[in-house]
């Protein structure tokens, strides 16, 4: 094979995975090169030996490694303050934060990369002590996180409250009264002042939630604690034995 012949071959399966045209320079980066290296090679009519093969791939999957590590995990916004959710165009729901026309162009900004993102968020409540923590696989960050910020779990979500008649015409004075702290089901935006969003790699988001939730287990109001990757291709297997045992008893 010759140069020529890879970097055309390499050109045509990297075009497809992205979003622009690939130029000279960034077939170079790709291959942990030079411009100039990968213009010599487009010039060259020598055949490549099984040595500079493996050396290309080499430096390549080195790059790799080195994007990946770069892209795994990127903060989108940290610890940012909750003080004007709003209501959403869907009834009783209630937006994170307004984000619309009228919103600032920083609120509509953080809006955009929300609803660009898969990742994990999590929220807080006024002390900064993490309450809940949540992952956008399949939708992206912002419908997850509007989604849990409007959810009523009554299960966890219940604090020793006092209901006061606020609309009464007259002011009755507890000692007067027989109101009593009970019980009382909250939801999630009821709870929260702040919030963090995190742009993960996909493949990654499942094990980084489960990380979470198990680094917290007893501070987070999550039910469900998630399993690593790991975990669920061991029981996975496990099931996948036990059936074959059973199929050949």
């Amino acid at each position: 094979m010759k140069y020529e012949e890879l970097i055309s071959v390499l050109k045509t399966k990297w075009k497809g995975k992205e979003e622009h045209p690939l130029t000279r320079r960034d077939i170079a980066k790709k291959l942990g090169m030079t411009g100039q290296t990968l213009a010599k090679w487009e010039k060259s009519d020598k055949d490549l030996t099984p040595t500079q093969v493996v050396n290309i791939l080499t430096k390549a999957n080195q790059v790799a490694v080195s994007n990946a590590h770069l892209s795994a995990v990127r903060p989108i916004v940290e610890i940012f303050p909750i003080t004007n959710h709003k209501r959403s165009a869907i009834g009783e729901y209630w937006d994170v934060f307004d984000g619309g026309k009228s919103a600032s162009g920083y609120m509509q900004g953080l809006k955009d990369a929300l609803q660009n993102a898969h990742g994990i968020y999590i929220f807080y409540d006024s002390r900064g002590d993490a309450l809940y923590a949540g992952k956008a696989r399949k939708l992206r960050i912002w419908q997850e996180m509007n989604n849990a910020f409007n959810r009523s779990r009554k299960d966890v979500q219940n604090v020793m409250l006092v209901k006061h008649p606020v609309d009464s015409d007259h002011f009755v004075p507890s000692h007067q009264s027989s109101l009593q702290p009970r019980s009382t089901n909250q939801y999630l935006y009821q709870l929260v002042s702040y919030f963090s969003a995190y742009q993960v790699d996909d493949a990654m988001i499942d094990d980084v939630e489960s990380l979470l939730l198990r680094a917290f287990p007893n501070n987070l109001l999550n039910v469900r604690m998630e399993r690593f990757t790991a975990d669920r291709q061991v029981r996975k297997q496990k099931r996948e034995t036990r059936l074959k045992l059973a199929d050949s008893a």
